[in-house]
Parts: C-alpha cells; structure tokens; sequence
C-alpha cells in the first residue's frame, strides 16, 4: 500500500512538474486594453454633446458601429489569445482551442517584413502564423524550431516552405508590376496634360 502510495506521488508532481514547465506566451495586456479603450471611446462618443452635427445620436451610433464592433473584436482576440508549447505539441486558444502536436510540424521560417513573425508550417499543407507582437517571441521561436526539428529532422526546406515562398515572390512581383504600371500611367497622364497646356 505504501510503495502503491509513492507511485501516486511521483505521478503527480511529474504532472505538476510538466505544467509548470510549459511555456506560455501571449500578446502584451497593453494591446489589448488599447484596442478596448478605442472601442469605447467610439461608443461613447455620440453621446458627447454637440458632436452629432447635423445627425441624430441613434445615426452617429449606428455610422461608428463598424469601428467600436471591430475595435472591441480585437480587444478580444488579442486578449484571449495564447500559445502554449508542452512536451508533446502546441496548444493555440483563439475562439476556440487548436492542439498541434510536434510530429505534425515538417519545416518551419521566420518571415522578415514590417514586422516579423514565425511560420510554421504542417504535413497537411497548412500554416500557422505566430506574430512578433507576442511576450517572449524569441523564445517561442527557439523552441518550436528545436522540438519541431528533433521530431521531424528536415535535412533541407520541405516542399511546402518552397511553394509558399513562391507564393509569395509572385505576389511580390504582382505588386511591383502593378506599381509600376500605375506609376507610367500618372506620368503619362502628366505629360499628355502639360503638352496640351501649350
């Protein structure tokens, strides 16, 4: 019974030990809480008087609805958000809870634009994205890439890394195309213009 009981123990604190361990990351309460205040501010702000102009607060409301509803959507999000990385995969809570497990990541990259943010990507083809806005970002990378590659050992970029990164060059190459093009058509449009003023 004794030897029954130090077993019970050990059980527990190793799942003890095992929660403590997980790490948790989440965006800055900060974020969220803007967002919040935003959306309150534009809810509020028909009912400051003299602000409606010539429209009715019930018109005002409703006009800023779009903005206040997004802002507290966000507020939301970013305050419900949370990654947790366990000893066998990812646990990713937005509205609902999403559980990837390690052996399902086959590649993984860190994506360097306005801001960056780490891809993940699966053997189904998917992606997850994780944003640099969130606490300890670097260390979120650090260890995703390692238990990631400890379980799936990719010795070169998998094939869904390089059909995204194609993916992504086209639509690059779309955008300048059509910068440019717009850019010519000003100028022309420009020049037509001067020429007829002579």
């Amino acid at each position: 019974m004794q030897g029954q009981d130090h077993v019970v123990v050990a059980l527990c604190a190793r799942s003890r030990h095992q929660r403590v361990s997980d790490a948790i990351y989440e965006f800055p309460l900060a974020l969220g809480c803007v967002a919040g205040l935003t959306g309150l501010f534009f809810l509020i702000a028909p009912l400051v008087p003299g602000i409606e102009g010539r429209q009715s607060k019930s018109e005002l409301f409703l006009e800023l609805l779009p903005v206040w509803g997004s802002a507290f959507a966000l507020a939301c999000y970013l305050l419900r958000y949370r990654v947790r990385v366990t000893a066998e995969g990812l646990e990713i809570r937005t509205l609902s809870t999403r559980i990837v497990s390690f052996s399902e990541i086959v590649d993984t990259e860190i994506l360097r634009g306005r801001t960056r943010e780490l891809v993940v990507y699966l053997q189904v083809g998917a992606q997850l994205h994780f944003s640099a806005l969130l606490k300890g970002f670097e260390a979120l990378v650090g260890q995703v890439s390692y238990r990631g590659q400890a379980v799936a050992a990719p010795q070169i970029d998998s094939p869904f890394k390089l059909a995204a990164r194609a993916r992504r060059d086209g639509a690059s190459r779309r955008i300048l195309w059509m910068v440019a093009a717009g850019a010519t058509l000003v100028i022309a449009v420009l020049v037509v213009e001067r020429m007829l003023q002579k």
